[in-house]
């Protein structure tokens, strides 16, 4: 045989050997399911946490709120998430999630001040295999104590937004805002109490829902009074009253936020505010401020109206200066519309005299958003408002008045009045009036229905153009008023100041019959 015969007789036979061999091996790993080969068992992932385990005593712990970091591997396959719950207290159901980290906020038990939180994590793989030793991490906790302060209304010129007054009626708002590092779900309640924080008798709780409330003294005209409680915008008052409020004095109200493992803050306490004894039922509301020109100056209004409702009959009665300040915070409104309607409110009588240009639109708005009340509760008003040129002639700034908008001139005309100017009575039993100075921008009244004009005005209507002056011939009221047979309230309205109709000296005659005769103030 010679060589290469040889190498193909070997080959030959090795390669049946080989054949041989792989169906010999094929024979031995068959399965009774058809499955070739022998598997492996799966190999369970691990789980790992940046700490294993953290130790502390004492006061040295760590606030409720923590972040975790972990991670898994899986040595046959991959990590799809993670199963983690809170363990210790009271086990929780496990959680899935496919994030490696997370910021736990740790509801600590009623009435403790520190435990021991369990952080319990485990990997799960492809196959839904999770690790059967979870990753494990202690962290002692401490409540964080916390924290109160009172807000207020910004300082401003518009006066629609509020103010902290210095000086109030007895009714009372005051807004506080409570936090805690632990999360606002950790706030169990706010405690208030006026003046001394040591008689726990006259503490108040209150829900931490409310953030705010109106204080309304329950006996206005004594030394001392205990407060209906109106929480956030509820229109009844709480069953419990706060006790404490002291009038003809300052005032001031402490608070304190208590969280749900019993800590508390530090007594909080307000700006101090002087409570007016109620002595009177008649308010004047000198909505002038200080000003060079007399007739809109608030200390000359105020003495003119004096003397004309001295000689009308009327001595007594309060006045508000409703926009006085102090630097650039109101020192006499209210804090919201809210309170100062429930101030309204205190009284039977309102004479409110207001200016002209912006203050009109002011004035106007604040009694819309204010006297509602007031005037449903049966209440009379009059009020003095100088309109001009811009005011407004029509809006919502209207509806409780009893005029339904301002008359405006023809195009390229302007009502007039002149410093000699008279007033007619519509009304039996009304003097004539003289006016006392002159007004370039006179505006009529439309009235409503129901509305009795009281006084017409001989109003000029002037050319822009050429200057010259003829008589108007259009509608010409300018003092009206409207009684509401539902409620029996009374709203007298005069487009001009009300205090430079004296020019006859018949003022307090007008007020007399208005006042005495019309609102039966005695």
């Amino acid at each position: 045989m010679n060589n290469r015969a040889y190498y193909i007789w070997h080959f030959r036979h090795f390669r049946l050997a080989v054949i041989g061999m792989g169906l010999w091996l094929m024979s031995a790993c068959h399965t009774q399911d058809g499955i070739l080969g022998i598997p492996k068992e799966n190999r369970l992932p691990d789980t790992y946490m940046v700490v294993d385990t953290i130790i502390r005593w004492g006061d040295d712990r760590f606030t409720s709120t923590l972040q975790v970091h972990w991670w898994g591997t899986d040595p046959d396959g991959w990590v799809v998430g993670y199963e983690l719950r809170l363990a210790g207290v009271a086990d929780t159901a496990w959680t899935f999630t496919t994030a490696h980290d997370s910021i736990f906020l740790l509801n600590i038990p009623a009435g403790s001040d520190t435990f021991d939180a369990v952080f319990e994590i485990r990997a799960i793989d492809n196959t839904g295999a999770f690790d059967p030793s979870p990753a494990r991490l202690r962290y002692p906790v401490r409540n964080s104590e916390p924290t109160l302060a009172f807000v207020y209304p910004p300082n401003g010129s518009n006066p629609l937004a509020g103010a902290f007054p210095t000086h109030s009626f007895p009714v009372l708002h005051f807004a506080w805002q409570g936090s805690d590092p632990d999360g606002a779900a950790s706030i169990e309640r706010y405690e208030l109490c006026l003046n001394d924080t040591t008689q726990s008798s006259r503490w108040l709780s209150l829900s931490p829902t409310y953030t705010e409330c109106i204080l309304q003294a329950e006996t206005p005209n004594g030394t001392s009074s205990s407060c209906l409680v109106f929480p956030g915008d509820r229109t009844t008052p709480l069953t419990d009253r706060l006790q404490g409020l002291i009038l003809s004095d300052s005032n001031r109200l402490y608070v304190r936020v208590i969280d749900r493992s019993g800590a508390k803050s530090d007594w909080v306490e307000s700006r101090s505010v002087f409570v007016r004894t109620l002595s009177h039922n008649i308010l004047f509301v000198n909505a002038f401020t200080p000003s060079a020109i007399p007739n809109q100056n608030v200390d000359t209004v105020a003495a003119r109206m004096a003397t004309q409702l001295a000689l009308s009959g009327i001595n007594q009665y309060h006045e508000l200066r409703i926009f006085e300040r102090s630097g650039n915070a109101f020192t006499q409104l209210s804090a919201n519309n809210a309170t100062q309607s429930r101030i309204f409110d205190l009284f039977d009588h309102i004479i409110w005299l207001g200016g002209g240009g912006y203050d009109f639109d002011q004035n106007a708005a604040l009694t819309q958003y204010t006297m509602g009340r007031f005037l449903d509760g049966g209440g009379n008003l009059l009020m003095s408002l100088t309109s001009s040129a811009g005011s407004p002639a029509t809006g919502t700034i209207y509806e409780l008045f009893p005029f339904d908008s301002l008359l405006a001139p023809p195009d390229g005309y302007g009502f007039l009045l002149t410093d000699t100017a008279t007033l007619s009575p519509l009304t039996p039993n009304y003097p004539i009036l003289g006016y006392d100075r002159f007004n370039p921008a006179v505006r009529p009244l439309k009235l409503r229905s129901g509305t009795t004009g009281l006084y017409k005005a001989n109003i000029w209507l002037r050319n822009f153009s050429t200057l010259a002056l003829t008589p108007s011939s259009g509608p010409s009221t300018v003092m009206a008023i409207r009684y509401n047979p539902i409620n029996q309230s009374r709203f007298a309205f005069t487009t001009l100041e009300l205090h430079s109709l004296n020019r006859n000296g018949t003022l307090s005659t007008m007020l007399s019959q208005l006042l005495r005769n019309e609102f039966g103030i005695p």
